[in-house]
């Protein structure tokens, strides 16, 4: 299946926060930033590599530096860079995730909602956009049926998964702002259950605002 689905998901549920999250989309999905497009979200190993390269201090110039990855599927140009082979969405009734897709999606939900359940507005834009890459009958799914955050993050083992996670979960319920009471205590659940102690926890958002303040 196409990943395509999960991009227009994460800037929807940045939007249901109600705060400016222009700088935290650049931070996900600018051309410089290893979280662009899917592939690059999900890496090919969950997101290790996504957490790798955006806690290093110069990723852009590492990916300059680099030469790009062909996946499977991808049509390479002569003179230029490689471009994903995009098949058309498909219907809602054949959209099937992997496991590592299903978590991200859950969790993007789960970091959407930290501060209460989704108003109708919220909801219908979520919906909408998944409407528009045919996952609807997917993400209702899970937006009518929430589950717990224990469950969402149960299994990760590798640490630069975790890190990876926990960048996504903190840059959508941080956005462009800061991040206020009911958020914080989304967090501090998530890197519990993570495993993450609270100095790389300190590290990791010192260093994620830096890079959303310097996106715009």
């Amino acid at each position: 299946m196409s990943l395509s689905f999960l991009g227009p998901l994460v800037g929807a549920a940045m939007g249901a926060r109600h705060k400016p999250h222009r700088n935290a989309g650049n931070f996900l999905f600018g051309g410089g930033s290893p979280f662009h497009g899917a592939r690059g979200l999900l890496g090919l190993a969950g997101l290790a590599t996504a957490a790798y390269y955006a806690l290093r201090p110069d990723p852009g110039a590492s990916m300059r530096a680099s030469p790009p990855i062909v996946a499977p599927g991808t049509t390479v140009v002569r003179g230029g860079s490689p471009a994903p082979a995009t098949p058309p969405p498909l219907p809602n009734s054949e959209m099937v995730v992997q496991p590592g897709v299903q978590r991200l999606l859950r969790l993007v939900i789960s970091a959407a909602r930290c501060d209460g359940a989704l108003g109708e507005k919220e909801r219908a834009a979520i919906l909408a956009q998944a409407r528009e890459v045919g996952a609807e009958n997917l993400v209702e799914s899970e937006l009518a049926r929430p589950m717990p955050l224990a469950q969402i993050v149960a299994g990760v083992r590798e640490p630069s998964e975790k890190e990876a996670l926990y960048v996504l979960g903190y840059t959508i319920v941080r956005a462009d702002t800061e991040v206020n009471g009911a958020e914080r205590v989304f967090l501090v659940q998530l890197a519990n259950l993570l495993g993450l102690d609270a100095g790389r926890i300190q590290a990791i958002e010192q260093d994620v605002s830096a890079r959303i303040a310097a996106a715009g």
